[in-house]
């Protein structure tokens, strides 16, 4: 995903490639008026303001180059963000709740406290993403890939970790009670004070070391 948006980026294409799936009008209303709820985006190039606050509930932002964009406290509840891409970005304690964020790229973005219970975070890739205290209840992360992504606090209860690739991250504080790690790749990774309880580990054996 971050390959294509480079290769898009250095060959002057990225603003045409964007230009067709979108309707310029609703997006120049979303920037006026911080909400865009169930409007469709697909395509967007949002970099350079702050939308804190942004109503986005059940909108279509799939396919979305998101640069240097503040969405702190955004509501995405129920939004479509299909193959998106944030970089350089903040959504601190933003609700993606039930978001479609199947293979959704985040590359050196803060994403602190933010709500993804319930969300579709299949082969979703967070590199160097800033997750601290943030909120996977119930996510389907089956095939995702967390490299160099500090997860310190994260509550991960009943997240779906199937095939998961987690290198260079930091996992301290998490919560893991009820999750599935079934072949998930664990590598240089700190494993701190985590709580596994009723846990599928990699090995698909059952880690009930933290249960009460």
């Amino acid at each position: 995903m971050k390959r294509l948006f480079v290769l898009i980026a250095s060959t002057g294409l990225l603003s045409a490639a964007a230009a067709f799936a979108f309707d310029q009008a609703e997006l120049d209303a979303f920037h006026a008026t911080n909400a865009c709820e169930g409007c469709d985006l697909t395509g967007a190039l949002l970099g350079g303001r702050d939308q804190s606050d942004a109503k986005l509930a059940g909108a279509d932002i799939s396919n979305t180059f998101i640069r240097q964009e503040t969405l702190d406290r955004a509501d995405l509840t129920g939004a479509k963000i299909e193959d998106a891409f944030f970089l350089e970005s903040r959504a601190i304690a933003a609700i993606f709740v039930g978001a479609d964020m199947t293979r959704v790229g985040v590359e050196n973005t803060v994403m602190m406290e933010a709500d993804f219970s319930g969300a579709v975070l299949i082969e979703a890739n967070f590199n160097n993403a800033d997750l601290r205290s943030a909120v996977f209840v119930g996510a389907d992360l089956t095939g995702a890939h967390l490299t160099g992504s500090v997860l310190s606090g994260a509550d991960l209860t009943g997240a779906n970790l199937t095939g998961a690739v987690i290198d260079r991250s930091i996992l301290t504080d998490v919560n893991l009670t009820d999750a599935n790690l079934t072949d998930a790749t664990i590598a240089r990774t700190g494993l701190t004070t985590v709580t596994f309880c009723r846990t599928i580990m990699p090995d698909r054996t059952v880690n009930n070391e933290g249960c009460p």
